[in-house]
């Protein structure tokens, strides 16, 4: 089994609550230290961090950047999911590249560039769409 793949709280295949995605940024964090850095941009009004996940060598270095976001209303559930599995092969681009079909030049693109990732930007509205079944717009 890879590295990435043994860090995976299951995003690809589930809807994950908001310590779950969490947890996730925290594990690729401990896992890859010097490609990452995990920002809290602000906190939401019941208390939940907004976490950034930046992924690239010498994350604080200015170059090519991308932003990737998810979840930007309550019930888009599969925005986080997606926004996670952007993440996750960004990773993979630089630590196990033979993972993925791209080829050598976008692999070498995405080593050179840098990507932020808020995998939730609704995570109150989120949680409750988790934990009660209802909508909320």
């Amino acid at each position: 089994m890879s590295t990435l793949a043994s860090l995976a709280t299951g995003f690809r295949t589930a809807y994950l609550d908001h310590a779950t995605i969490a947890a996730q940024l925290a594990a690729w964090h401990a896992a890859f230290p010097d490609l990452t850095r995990l920002t809290t941009i602000g906190t939401t009004p019941e208390g939940r961090a907004l976490t950034v996940l930046t992924i690239g060598v010498d994350p604080e270095r200015a170059r090519p950047t991308a932003w990737v976001d998810g979840n930007m209303h309550a019930a888009e559930l599969a925005g986080s999911s997606v926004a996670l599995a952007i993440a996750e092969d960004f990773l993979a681009a630089h630590v196990e590249p033979d993972r993925l079909a791209w080829p050598p030049a976008l692999i070498e693109a995405a080593r050179a560039a840098r990507l932020f990732v808020l995998p939730r930007m609704s995570p109150d509205g989120a949680e409750c769409v988790l934990t009660t079944g209802r909508f909320v717009r």
